[in-house]
């Protein structure tokens, strides 16, 4: 069985290929396809990205989100609150671009909420580091 560290790890690679995969084809030319295919092909990756999601928020919270930085750094309360709300909302905005159905606004959206991840992921990241450096030694 793999260790929490090693499975969040593989689980943040899986996601940063969708997003990838995502944002090549929400700013690249597409030749030849027509809006409302791109819009379904869209789609569906957006909800390949809001399951894999909801299931690594699951596991990111299973146990207490981030008790590692609270446990070191308490004072990180407000933050660690403020990213685990962030998780229910960008699984609701997920899930509100399934009724969308043109290509430019559905394009639209989901470069913000993809915006929206990869802020909501580095704010997570800088805490985690924050909180290390807070530890006596951490900082060295």
């Amino acid at each position: 069985m793999m260790d929490e560290p090693t499975e969040l790890h593989g689980q943040h690679g899986h996601i940063q290929a969708l997003t990838a995969e995502l944002l090549h084809q929400l700013t690249g030319p597409h030749p030849g396809l027509a809006p409302e295919d791109l819009a379904a092909f869209i789609s569906v990756k957006l909800r390949v990205l809001r399951d894999t999601l909801s299931r690594h928020f699951q596991f990111e919270e299973a146990g207490g989100y981030m008790q590692d930085v609270l446990r070191r750094s308490p004072r990180h309360r407000g933050e660690v609150d403020r990213l685990l709300a962030q998780h229910v909302a960008i699984l609701e905005v997920l899930s509100e671009l399934d009724q969308i159905h043109d290509g430019l606004t559905l394009k639209d959206r989901a470069s913000r909420v993809l915006e929206l991840l990869a802020a909501h992921e580095r704010d997570e990241t800088e805490l985690i580091q924050r909180s290390i450096a807070d530890e006596p030694g951490g900082g060295d």
